[in-house]
Protein backbone atom coordinates (compact mmCIF):
# COMPACT_ATOMS: atom_id res chain seq x y z
CA UNK A 1 0.00 0.00 0.00
CA UNK A 2 2.77 2.56 0.97
CA UNK A 3 5.04 1.50 -2.43
CA UNK A 4 1.57 2.51 -4.34
CA UNK A 5 1.34 5.84 -2.66
CA UNK A 6 4.59 6.42 -3.06
CA UNK A 7 4.18 5.78 -7.06
CA UNK A 8 1.02 7.71 -6.69
CA UNK A 9 2.88 11.09 -5.45
CA UNK A 10 5.70 10.88 -7.30
CA UNK A 11 3.49 10.57 -10.95
CA UNK A 12 1.34 13.91 -9.69
CA UNK A 13 4.77 15.44 -8.94
CA UNK A 14 5.97 14.96 -12.50
CA UNK A 15 2.51 15.96 -13.95
CA UNK A 16 2.57 19.06 -11.98
CA UNK A 17 6.28 20.59 -12.77
CA UNK A 18 5.40 19.41 -16.27
CA UNK A 19 2.34 21.60 -16.47
CA UNK A 20 3.75 24.38 -14.22
CA UNK A 21 2.66 27.03 -16.49
CA UNK A 22 -0.96 25.24 -16.53
CA UNK A 23 -2.59 26.91 -13.30
CA UNK A 24 -5.95 24.56 -13.37
CA UNK A 25 -3.50 21.33 -14.19
CA UNK A 26 -1.21 22.39 -11.68
CA UNK A 27 -4.34 23.05 -8.69
CA UNK A 28 -5.20 19.64 -9.68
CA UNK A 29 -2.22 17.83 -9.33
CA UNK A 30 -1.33 19.88 -5.99
CA UNK A 31 -5.39 19.19 -4.55
CA UNK A 32 -4.95 15.12 -5.55
CA UNK A 33 -1.24 15.08 -3.87
CA UNK A 34 -2.80 16.80 -0.73
CA UNK A 35 -5.09 14.14 -0.28
CA UNK A 36 -2.68 11.23 -0.96
CA UNK A 37 -0.62 12.32 1.39
CA UNK A 38 -3.34 12.29 3.84
CA UNK A 39 -4.58 9.44 2.89
CA UNK A 40 -1.04 7.86 3.82
CA UNK A 41 0.26 10.08 7.06
CA UNK A 42 -3.45 9.26 8.71
CA UNK A 43 -1.94 5.52 9.11
CA UNK A 44 0.79 7.43 11.99
CA UNK A 45 -2.35 7.37 13.79
CA UNK A 46 -2.82 4.36 16.64
CA UNK A 47 -6.51 2.96 15.73
CA UNK A 48 -9.61 5.59 16.73
CA UNK A 49 -13.05 5.76 15.86
CA UNK A 50 -12.34 9.55 14.95
CA UNK A 51 -10.04 8.83 12.12
CA UNK A 52 -12.87 8.67 9.87
CA UNK A 53 -14.04 11.96 10.50
CA UNK A 54 -10.22 13.70 10.83
CA UNK A 55 -10.14 11.83 7.19
CA UNK A 56 -13.13 13.05 5.79
CA UNK A 57 -12.69 16.56 7.38
CA UNK A 58 -9.40 16.95 5.89
CA UNK A 59 -10.26 16.08 2.34
CA UNK A 60 -13.37 18.45 2.57
CA UNK A 61 -10.90 20.99 3.29
CA UNK A 62 -8.62 20.24 0.12
CA UNK A 63 -11.64 19.92 -2.28
CA UNK A 64 -13.81 22.70 -0.63
CA UNK A 65 -10.65 25.41 -1.40
CA UNK A 66 -10.46 23.88 -5.23
CA UNK A 67 -14.02 24.62 -5.78
CA UNK A 68 -13.58 27.78 -4.13
CA UNK A 69 -10.97 28.81 -6.50
CA UNK A 70 -13.68 29.09 -9.62
CA UNK A 71 -15.80 31.65 -7.81
CA UNK A 72 -14.71 35.44 -8.56
CA UNK A 73 -16.02 37.18 -5.48
CA UNK A 74 -12.88 37.93 -2.94
CA UNK A 75 -15.32 37.57 -0.39
CA UNK A 76 -16.92 34.21 -1.54
CA UNK A 77 -13.41 32.83 -1.33
CA UNK A 78 -12.15 34.20 1.84
CA UNK A 79 -16.03 33.49 3.45
CA UNK A 80 -15.68 29.86 1.96
CA UNK A 81 -12.24 29.20 3.04
CA UNK A 82 -12.79 30.32 6.69
CA UNK A 83 -16.51 28.27 7.11
CA UNK A 84 -14.64 24.99 5.48
CA UNK A 85 -11.68 25.30 8.27
CA UNK A 86 -14.66 25.13 10.73
CA UNK A 87 -15.26 21.76 10.31
CA UNK A 88 -12.40 20.76 11.72
CA UNK A 89 -13.50 21.97 15.13
CA UNK A 90 -16.39 19.89 16.62
CA UNK A 91 -14.08 16.39 15.74
CA UNK A 92 -13.09 16.84 19.01
CA UNK A 93 -10.99 13.51 19.92
CA UNK A 94 -7.85 12.84 21.39
CA UNK A 95 -5.46 10.89 18.84
CA UNK A 96 -2.51 9.34 19.48
CA UNK A 97 0.19 9.83 16.64
CA UNK A 98 3.19 8.05 16.65
CA UNK A 99 2.72 8.15 20.76
CA UNK A 100 2.26 11.78 20.55
CA UNK A 101 -1.21 12.79 22.16
CA UNK A 102 -2.87 14.83 20.14
CA UNK A 103 -5.80 16.85 22.03
CA UNK A 104 -7.58 17.83 18.89
CA UNK A 105 -9.17 20.88 20.56
CA UNK A 106 -9.26 24.80 18.76
CA UNK A 107 -5.58 24.26 19.52
CA UNK A 108 -5.05 21.98 16.72
CA UNK A 109 -8.08 23.06 14.66
CA UNK A 110 -5.98 26.46 14.35
CA UNK A 111 -3.47 25.27 12.59
CA UNK A 112 -4.53 25.36 9.16
CA UNK A 113 -6.06 28.18 9.77
CA UNK A 114 -2.46 30.15 10.43
CA UNK A 115 -1.06 27.83 7.55
CA UNK A 116 -3.65 29.56 5.43
CA UNK A 117 -3.03 33.22 6.85
CA UNK A 118 0.62 33.34 6.89
CA UNK A 119 0.91 34.09 3.11
CA UNK A 120 -1.42 37.21 3.26
CA UNK A 121 0.72 38.72 6.13
CA UNK A 122 3.80 38.04 4.34
CA UNK A 123 2.46 39.69 1.13
CA UNK A 124 1.31 42.58 3.80
CA UNK A 125 4.62 43.07 5.34
CA UNK A 126 6.30 43.05 2.03
CA UNK A 127 3.89 45.87 0.58
CA UNK A 128 4.89 48.16 3.76
CA UNK A 129 8.58 47.09 3.68
CA UNK A 130 8.45 48.11 -0.37
CA UNK A 131 6.29 51.47 0.73
CA UNK A 132 8.18 52.38 3.82
CA UNK A 133 12.06 51.41 3.06
CA UNK A 134 12.26 51.07 -0.68
CA UNK A 135 13.44 47.64 -0.43
CA UNK A 136 12.81 45.13 -2.82
CA UNK A 137 9.30 43.58 -2.00
CA UNK A 138 9.26 39.84 -3.46
CA UNK A 139 12.69 39.57 -1.25
CA UNK A 140 10.89 40.57 1.54
CA UNK A 141 8.04 38.38 0.96
CA UNK A 142 10.35 35.18 0.76
CA UNK A 143 12.10 36.47 3.89
CA UNK A 144 8.95 36.40 5.79
CA UNK A 145 7.66 33.38 4.65
CA UNK A 146 11.11 31.63 5.47
CA UNK A 147 10.54 32.60 8.79
CA UNK A 148 7.34 32.34 9.31
CA UNK A 149 7.78 28.51 7.79
CA UNK A 150 9.93 27.90 10.63
CA UNK A 151 8.05 29.15 13.50
CA UNK A 152 5.27 27.34 12.30
CA UNK A 153 6.95 24.23 12.03
CA UNK A 154 8.27 24.44 15.65
CA UNK A 155 4.98 25.62 16.92
CA UNK A 156 3.28 22.56 15.24
CA UNK A 157 5.66 19.93 16.12
CA UNK A 158 5.12 21.48 19.39
CA UNK A 159 1.97 21.51 20.20
CA UNK A 160 0.79 18.36 17.89
CA UNK A 161 3.43 16.39 16.92
CA UNK A 162 4.71 15.61 13.13
CA UNK A 163 0.75 15.39 12.04
CA UNK A 164 0.75 19.53 13.13
CA UNK A 165 3.19 20.42 10.00
CA UNK A 166 0.70 18.39 7.64
CA UNK A 167 -1.95 20.80 9.10
CA UNK A 168 -0.14 24.07 8.56
CA UNK A 169 0.44 22.68 5.20
CA UNK A 170 -3.12 21.63 3.97
CA UNK A 171 -4.08 25.50 5.83
CA UNK A 172 -1.19 26.97 3.47
CA UNK A 173 -1.93 24.56 0.04
CA UNK A 174 -5.56 25.61 0.26
CA UNK A 175 -5.01 29.26 0.64
CA UNK A 176 -3.14 28.93 -2.60
CA UNK A 177 -5.59 26.65 -4.66
CA UNK A 178 -8.73 29.21 -3.58
CA UNK A 179 -6.77 32.21 -4.67
CA UNK A 180 -4.81 30.44 -7.50
CA UNK A 181 -1.32 32.10 -6.03
CA UNK A 182 1.32 29.58 -7.37
CA UNK A 183 3.96 30.88 -4.61
CA UNK A 184 1.72 30.40 -1.87
CA UNK A 185 0.62 27.01 -3.38
CA UNK A 186 4.38 25.79 -3.66
CA UNK A 187 4.70 26.90 -0.01
CA UNK A 188 2.05 24.61 1.38
CA UNK A 189 3.44 21.91 -1.01
CA UNK A 190 6.78 22.57 0.99
CA UNK A 191 5.23 22.04 4.36
CA UNK A 192 3.49 18.79 2.79
CA UNK A 193 6.78 17.33 1.51
CA UNK A 194 8.01 17.89 5.03
CA UNK A 195 5.23 15.90 6.64
CA UNK A 196 5.64 13.17 4.66
CA UNK A 197 9.52 13.35 5.03
CA UNK A 198 8.71 13.29 8.97
CA UNK A 199 6.43 10.12 8.21
CA UNK A 200 8.92 8.41 6.68
CA UNK A 201 11.54 9.06 8.57
CA UNK A 202 9.79 8.25 11.77
CA UNK A 203 7.81 4.88 10.21
CA UNK A 204 11.19 3.69 9.09
CA UNK A 205 13.31 5.33 12.33
CA UNK A 206 16.24 6.21 9.64
CA UNK A 207 17.36 8.96 11.98
CA UNK A 208 16.90 9.76 15.66
CA UNK A 209 14.10 12.19 16.62
CA UNK A 210 16.97 14.63 18.13
CA UNK A 211 17.31 15.37 13.90
CA UNK A 212 13.49 15.94 14.14
CA UNK A 213 12.86 18.44 16.34
CA UNK A 214 10.89 20.91 15.71
CA UNK A 215 13.32 23.62 16.89
CA UNK A 216 16.36 22.24 14.47
CA UNK A 217 13.78 22.95 11.70
CA UNK A 218 12.85 26.33 13.29
CA UNK A 219 16.75 27.43 13.03
CA UNK A 220 17.20 26.46 9.21
CA UNK A 221 14.15 28.18 8.34
CA UNK A 222 15.60 31.30 10.38
CA UNK A 223 19.14 31.06 8.75
CA UNK A 224 17.88 30.86 5.56
CA UNK A 225 15.48 33.56 5.57
CA UNK A 226 18.53 35.97 6.10
CA UNK A 227 19.90 36.25 2.95
CA UNK A 228 16.72 37.04 1.39
CA UNK A 229 15.95 39.61 3.97
CA UNK A 230 19.70 41.73 3.16
CA UNK A 231 18.78 40.84 -0.10
CA UNK A 232 16.11 43.17 0.44
CA UNK A 233 18.16 46.53 0.78
CA UNK A 234 20.08 47.99 -1.88
CA UNK A 235 22.42 49.36 0.34
CA UNK A 236 25.93 47.07 0.31
CA UNK A 237 27.19 48.73 3.48
CA UNK A 238 23.66 47.95 5.22
CA UNK A 239 23.72 44.18 3.59
CA UNK A 240 27.56 43.62 5.65
CA UNK A 241 26.50 44.93 8.62
CA UNK A 242 23.42 43.24 8.75
CA UNK A 243 24.87 39.82 7.77
CA UNK A 244 26.96 40.08 10.98
CA UNK A 245 24.11 42.01 13.54
CA UNK A 246 20.95 39.66 11.84
CA UNK A 247 22.10 36.03 13.08
CA UNK A 248 23.78 37.74 16.21
CA UNK A 249 20.09 38.59 17.32
CA UNK A 250 18.17 36.11 16.16
CA UNK A 251 20.18 33.61 17.62
CA UNK A 252 20.16 35.30 20.80
CA UNK A 253 15.93 35.82 20.86
CA UNK A 254 15.87 31.90 20.02
CA UNK A 255 18.65 30.96 22.37
CA UNK A 256 16.99 33.20 25.74
CA UNK A 257 13.44 31.30 25.17
CA UNK A 258 15.69 28.04 25.44
CA UNK A 259 16.00 29.97 29.17
CA UNK A 260 12.46 28.86 29.74
CA UNK A 261 12.23 25.87 27.91
CA UNK A 262 15.48 23.81 26.25
CA UNK A 263 13.12 22.80 22.99
CA UNK A 264 13.16 26.47 22.43
CA UNK A 265 16.67 26.88 21.47
CA UNK A 266 20.10 24.84 22.43
CA UNK A 267 22.32 23.52 19.59
CA UNK A 268 19.79 22.61 17.37
CA UNK A 269 18.62 26.13 16.85
CA UNK A 270 22.31 26.69 16.08
CA UNK A 271 22.93 23.73 13.82
CA UNK A 272 20.10 24.17 11.71
CA UNK A 273 20.53 28.18 11.73
CA UNK A 274 24.44 27.56 9.88
CA UNK A 275 23.05 25.05 7.61
CA UNK A 276 20.01 27.05 6.53
CA UNK A 277 22.25 30.35 5.58
CA UNK A 278 25.12 27.73 4.27
CA UNK A 279 22.49 26.13 1.58
CA UNK A 280 20.63 29.70 0.43
CA UNK A 281 24.52 31.24 0.66
CA UNK A 282 25.69 28.33 -2.11
CA UNK A 283 22.45 28.83 -3.98
CA UNK A 284 23.27 32.63 -4.19
CA UNK A 285 26.72 32.68 -4.68
CA UNK A 286 26.97 36.10 -3.31
CA UNK A 287 30.17 36.95 -1.51
CA UNK A 288 28.69 39.79 0.19
CA UNK A 289 26.84 37.96 3.03
CA UNK A 290 30.06 35.45 3.54
CA UNK A 291 29.84 36.60 7.30
CA UNK A 292 26.63 35.42 8.25
CA UNK A 293 27.88 32.03 9.05
CA UNK A 294 30.15 33.32 10.96
CA UNK A 295 28.59 34.22 14.63
CA UNK A 296 26.99 30.84 14.14
CA UNK A 297 30.40 28.97 13.66
CA UNK A 298 31.36 31.14 17.21
CA UNK A 299 28.15 30.34 18.99
CA UNK A 300 28.33 26.73 17.20
CA UNK A 301 31.70 25.60 18.31
CA UNK A 302 31.28 26.49 22.19
CA UNK A 303 28.65 23.26 21.99
CA UNK A 304 28.30 19.77 21.74
CA UNK A 305 27.61 19.00 18.25
CA UNK A 306 27.37 15.22 19.73
CA UNK A 307 24.39 16.35 21.08
CA UNK A 308 22.37 16.03 18.12
CA UNK A 309 23.57 12.52 16.83
CA UNK A 310 22.69 9.15 18.38
CA UNK A 311 25.43 7.84 20.35
CA UNK A 312 28.02 5.08 19.06
CA UNK A 313 26.96 1.47 20.93
CA UNK A 314 29.74 0.07 22.80
CA UNK A 315 28.50 -2.73 21.77
CA UNK A 316 26.55 -4.53 18.43
CA UNK A 317 22.68 -3.89 18.72
CA UNK A 318 21.89 -7.82 18.18
CA UNK A 319 24.43 -8.14 21.68
CA UNK A 320 22.02 -5.39 23.49
CA UNK A 321 18.23 -5.66 23.35
CA UNK A 322 15.55 -7.60 21.06
CA UNK A 323 13.65 -5.26 19.38
CA UNK A 324 10.14 -5.73 19.65
CA UNK A 325 8.46 -7.51 16.37
CA UNK A 326 5.19 -8.49 15.63
CA UNK A 327 6.64 -12.31 16.60
CA UNK A 328 8.26 -10.62 19.72
CA UNK A 329 5.80 -8.09 21.11
CA UNK A 330 7.40 -5.22 23.54
CA UNK A 331 5.87 -6.80 26.66
CA UNK A 332 8.14 -9.75 26.51
CA UNK A 333 11.32 -8.98 24.78
CA UNK A 334 13.15 -8.62 28.07
CA UNK A 335 12.46 -12.46 28.70
CA UNK A 336 13.83 -13.19 24.74
CA UNK A 337 16.63 -11.22 25.33
CA UNK A 338 20.43 -13.81 25.91
CA UNK A 339 22.26 -13.39 29.17
CA UNK A 340 25.37 -13.64 29.61
CA UNK A 341 27.10 -15.03 32.70
CA UNK A 342 29.45 -12.85 34.93
CA UNK A 343 32.72 -14.09 36.43
CA UNK A 344 35.28 -12.78 38.39
CA UNK A 345 36.73 -11.00 35.39
CA UNK A 346 33.76 -8.45 36.24
CA UNK A 347 34.37 -8.05 39.78
CA UNK A 348 34.85 -3.88 40.72
CA UNK A 349 33.06 -0.85 40.63
CA UNK A 350 31.07 0.45 37.62
CA UNK A 351 29.33 3.22 36.81
CA UNK A 352 27.12 4.47 34.46
CA UNK A 353 27.46 5.59 30.91
CA UNK A 354 24.90 8.11 30.25
CA UNK A 355 25.23 8.72 26.51
CA UNK A 356 24.84 4.95 26.06
CA UNK A 357 22.22 4.24 28.43
CA UNK A 358 18.38 4.83 28.39
CA UNK A 359 15.58 5.10 31.15
CA UNK A 360 12.07 4.55 30.06
CA UNK A 361 8.46 4.46 31.16
CA UNK A 362 4.96 3.99 30.81
CA UNK A 363 1.34 3.42 32.02
CA UNK A 364 -2.21 4.14 30.60
CA UNK A 365 -4.64 1.46 29.22
CA UNK A 366 -3.55 -0.29 26.03
CA UNK A 367 -3.79 1.76 23.08
CA UNK A 368 -3.57 4.65 24.85
CA UNK A 369 -0.32 4.42 26.50
CA UNK A 370 1.71 7.68 27.69
CA UNK A 371 5.56 6.79 27.17
CA UNK A 372 8.34 8.85 28.95
CA UNK A 373 12.21 8.69 29.84
CA UNK A 374 14.65 10.27 31.89
CA UNK A 375 17.62 11.77 30.72
CA UNK A 376 20.10 12.33 33.69
CA UNK A 377 20.85 10.02 36.09
CA UNK A 378 23.65 7.62 37.50
CA UNK A 379 23.80 4.26 38.26
CA UNK A 380 26.26 2.11 39.98
CA UNK A 381 26.97 -1.75 40.54
CA UNK A 382 29.71 -3.57 42.67
CA UNK A 383 30.60 -7.08 42.05
CA UNK A 384 32.72 -9.43 43.91
CA UNK A 385 35.58 -11.83 43.62
CA UNK A 386 33.06 -14.36 42.56
CA UNK A 387 31.02 -12.23 40.00
CA UNK A 388 27.84 -12.06 41.83
CA UNK A 389 26.26 -8.33 42.17
CA UNK A 390 26.42 -7.27 45.63
CA UNK A 391 24.89 -3.42 45.34
CA UNK A 392 23.08 -1.76 43.12
CA UNK A 393 22.41 2.12 43.27
CA UNK A 394 20.28 4.75 41.28
CA UNK A 395 20.07 8.39 41.51
CA UNK A 396 17.92 10.21 38.80
CA UNK A 397 17.27 13.74 38.70
CA UNK A 398 13.25 14.10 38.25
CA UNK A 399 13.59 17.39 35.92
CA UNK A 400 15.08 15.59 33.93
CA UNK A 401 11.86 13.69 33.12
CA UNK A 402 9.90 14.09 29.96
CA UNK A 403 6.92 12.60 27.83
CA UNK A 404 8.09 14.24 24.77
CA UNK A 405 5.54 16.66 24.86
CA UNK A 406 5.89 19.46 26.37
CA UNK A 407 2.68 20.71 27.90
CA UNK A 408 2.17 18.00 29.34
CA UNK A 409 5.94 17.35 30.73
CA UNK A 410 4.88 20.87 32.65
CA UNK A 411 1.75 19.04 34.29
CA UNK A 412 3.35 16.32 35.00
CA UNK A 413 6.11 17.95 36.40
CA UNK A 414 3.72 20.49 38.54
CA UNK A 415 2.20 20.56 41.88
CA UNK A 416 -0.60 18.07 41.06
CA UNK A 417 1.85 15.12 40.34
CA UNK A 418 5.57 15.04 40.85
CA UNK A 419 5.69 18.83 42.21
CA UNK A 420 9.73 19.14 40.62
CA UNK A 421 10.70 22.51 42.58
CA UNK A 422 10.64 20.70 45.92
CA UNK A 423 11.42 17.07 44.46
CA UNK A 424 14.45 17.47 42.59
CA UNK A 425 15.92 13.81 42.69
CA UNK A 426 14.73 9.99 43.48
CA UNK A 427 17.09 7.22 44.46
CA UNK A 428 17.24 3.58 44.65
CA UNK A 429 19.10 1.48 46.90
CA UNK A 430 19.51 -2.20 46.76
CA UNK A 431 19.26 -4.28 49.90
CA UNK A 432 19.55 -7.84 48.21
CA UNK A 433 20.40 -9.41 44.71
CA UNK A 434 19.06 -12.84 44.29
CA UNK A 435 20.04 -14.92 41.01
CA UNK A 436 17.35 -16.84 39.69
CA UNK A 437 17.96 -18.78 36.31
CA UNK A 438 19.67 -16.04 33.74
CA UNK A 439 18.95 -13.20 35.47
CA UNK A 440 18.89 -11.56 39.03
CA UNK A 441 16.04 -10.28 40.90
CA UNK A 442 17.03 -6.50 42.88
CA UNK A 443 15.20 -6.07 45.87
CA UNK A 444 15.97 -1.75 47.63
CA UNK A 445 14.18 0.09 48.26
CA UNK A 446 12.89 3.76 46.23
CA UNK A 447 12.97 7.05 47.75
CA UNK A 448 10.40 9.06 45.68
CA UNK A 449 8.32 12.11 46.74
CA UNK A 450 9.76 12.11 50.27
CA UNK A 451 8.47 8.29 50.94
CA UNK A 452 10.45 5.20 50.61
CA UNK A 453 8.91 1.74 49.71
CA UNK A 454 10.43 -1.84 49.02
CA UNK A 455 10.60 -2.21 45.18
CA UNK A 456 11.95 -5.54 43.21
CA UNK A 457 14.04 -5.08 39.57
CA UNK A 458 14.25 -7.84 37.53
CA UNK A 459 17.84 -7.52 36.00
CA UNK A 460 19.36 -9.58 33.21
CA UNK A 461 23.26 -8.75 32.12
CA UNK A 462 23.81 -8.92 28.07
CA UNK A 463 27.24 -8.09 27.04
CA UNK A 464 30.87 -7.60 28.40
CA UNK A 465 33.12 -5.54 26.24
CA UNK A 466 36.25 -3.93 26.29
CA UNK A 467 36.90 -0.62 23.96
CA UNK A 468 39.23 1.77 23.94
CA UNK A 469 41.37 -0.08 26.94
CA UNK A 470 37.98 0.41 28.92
CA UNK A 471 35.50 -2.49 30.27
CA UNK A 472 32.07 -1.84 29.72
CA UNK A 473 28.86 -3.99 30.73
CA UNK A 474 25.78 -4.01 29.55
CA UNK A 475 22.35 -4.94 31.46
CA UNK A 476 18.67 -4.53 30.98
CA UNK A 477 15.82 -4.15 33.63
CA UNK A 478 12.50 -3.49 34.40
CA UNK A 479 10.52 -3.13 37.11
CA UNK A 480 6.82 -1.52 38.15
CA UNK A 481 6.11 1.05 40.14
CA UNK A 482 3.03 2.53 41.96
CA UNK A 483 2.75 5.98 41.61
CA UNK A 484 -0.03 6.42 44.19
CA UNK A 485 2.23 4.67 47.12
CA UNK A 486 3.99 7.78 46.74
CA UNK A 487 1.35 10.11 47.24
CA UNK A 488 0.05 10.70 44.27
CA UNK A 489 -3.70 10.28 42.95
CA UNK A 490 -5.37 7.25 41.46
CA UNK A 491 -6.46 7.92 37.96
CA UNK A 492 -8.32 5.61 36.01
CA UNK A 493 -7.57 7.42 32.68
CA UNK A 494 -3.84 7.11 32.67
CA UNK A 495 -3.66 4.28 35.54
CA UNK A 496 -1.96 3.75 38.58
CA UNK A 497 1.08 1.34 37.49
CA UNK A 498 4.63 2.80 36.01
CA UNK A 499 6.23 0.35 34.05
CA UNK A 500 10.12 1.01 34.21
CA UNK A 501 12.70 -0.32 31.51
CA UNK A 502 16.56 0.36 31.74
CA UNK A 503 19.32 -0.25 29.32
CA UNK A 504 22.42 0.50 31.28
CA UNK A 505 25.91 0.40 29.48
CA UNK A 506 28.60 0.60 32.55
CA UNK A 507 32.09 1.54 32.67
CA UNK A 508 34.50 -0.33 34.77
CA UNK A 509 36.06 2.53 37.62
Amino acid sequence: MEITYSIFLLVIGFVTVLFQHNQFVQRISAAIGAIGVSCLLLSGFAADTSLPLIHLSLIALVLSAFIFSFFQSKWVKYGGLVATMFALLPIGANVNYFDFEISWSINTALLPFLGALIPFLSKLKAHYAEKWFAGNGTQFEIAVQLLYTGLLIFAATFSTGYFGVFLVGIGWLASGLVFKDSRTLNGGLVFISLAWVFYLVKSTELAPDALLRGNLFLGMFAGASMIPWMQSYTSKSTRVLLSVLLPMLVLVGLVCLGIFNQNFGGIPVIVGALIGSSIVLLVTNSSVFSFVGLPFMLIGLSQPFVQLLTPEKLVSKSMLTIEPTNEIPKESYFSSAKAIPLSAENAGKWKSKLANSKVTFELGPDGNKTEGAFTDYEVTLAIDEKGKPTNLAVALKLTSLTTFNDLRDESVLGADYIDAEKNKSASYSSTNIQAEGDHFIVTGNLSFLGITESIPLTIKFLAATKKGGKDYLVFIGESTVDRTAHGMKSDAKIGDNVKVSFEIALEKQ
